[in-house]
């Protein structure tokens, strides 16, 4: 019970209350009872608002996000969940319309590249040595002159298929087979102009011939040689030309016997395989651009070589039985 007292002055009396407890507290519980119930119903509401938010206002967002950090994913995902609220299906076009534009612009400037490579390779494939082509037209015009109409019919006939396939734009790529012919001509000019003061050697693997490479790689190389390496008084000069299938790539050796590159100068050499400046070696850096540009940056040309020991080009390319 809950005592309560107080006094009656005006009468001198003492009043005594006895209340049961559970009467007194049974207003407060029951003011208790309907605050906690209220609170648990506001409580629920908020879960269920914020349940609401998450799907009609974070999920979308998640997704718009997510899409946008995934451009695998195709556009049509993102413009076909049209849940949520208007303004958010309005974002997720507008986001889906940005990321397509992008996509668009991205293949286009891939296709302009491709084609801008392309276009670099073909013009450098057309390159051939001037200097070379005076030598060997000079070359008819003297055997001419001395009457040696056979010498005269084979230079022109060799030069002529060494020309068709420097200018020959069918195809970046030809069997090895193919691309030995060529360089065969390009031999077979020079032991004519030259005589037997050189020797060519073309030791390559028959098993290897239809393997697919760059069209016309091999002879500014050997040019190059012929040119910068050897020592035309010296006896017995040779060009050897092997190749061979090494750590999955096709290889192609081409040595010769000649006066060999000094280290500076090859340093410099292999500088000029990088840059744009003038270089007496445009063959190589040329031949060394177009298979990276044709096979991808870890093919092209080394060189190994020391003064008096002649020089190795190795040209490294994928092994490839045919291109698609």
């Amino acid at each position: 019970y809950l005592i309560v007292s107080s006094n009656a002055n005006e009468y001198g009396w003492h009043v005594i209350y006895a209340l049961p407890t559970g009467q007194v507290f049974y207003t407060i519980n029951m003011v208790a009872l309907v605050f906690v119930g209220i609170a648990t119903v506001c409580f629920c509401m908020a879960i269920l608002y914020l349940r609401h938010i998450q799907v009609k206002l974070l999920r979308p967002l998640q997704s718009a996000i997510a899409f946008i950090n995934d451009n695998t994913l195709h556009t049509m995902t993102l413009k076909s969940g049209a849940h949520g609220y208007p303004e958010l299906r309005l974002l997720r076009q507008k986001v889906a319309s940005l990321v397509e534009e992008k996509q668009t612009a991205e293949c286009n400037l891939e296709h302009v590249s491709q084609q801008k490579n392309l276009a670099q390779i073909k013009h450098k494939q057309m390159q051939i040595n001037p200097h070379f082509l005076y030598n060997t037209l000079n070359s008819i015009k003297i055997l001419a002159d001395m009457g040696h109409s056979g010498d005269v019919s084979r230079l022109i006939y060799h030069l002529v298929h060494l020309l068709n396939a420097c200018m020959d734009r069918s195809g970046l790529f030809v069997s090895v087979q193919k691309e030995l012919e060529t360089l065969r001509h390009y031999c077979a000019i020079q032991e004519t102009v030259y005589g037997e003061a050189i020797r060519f050697e073309i030791r390559t693997n028959p098993e290897l011939d239809s393997c697919q490479i760059p069209n016309f790689i091999l002879q500014p190389i050997v040019e190059n040689s012929l040119q910068h390496g050897l020592n035309q008084a010296q006896p017995d000069s040779w060009v050897r030309i092997t190749n061979r299938i090494e750590a999955g790539a096709l290889l192609f050796e081409i040595s010769d016997n000649g006066i060999g590159i000094p280290p500076a100068r090859l340093q410099q050499i292999i500088a000029d395989m990088q840059s744009d400046a003038p270089s007496a070696h445009i063959g190589i850096r040329s031949v060394h651009r177009r298979i990276q540009l044709s096979c991808g940056m870890e093919y092209g040309i080394w060189i190994d070589s020391a003064p008096g020991k002649g020089a190795t080009f190795v040209l490294r390319l994928p092994f490839v039985e045919k291109y698609t």
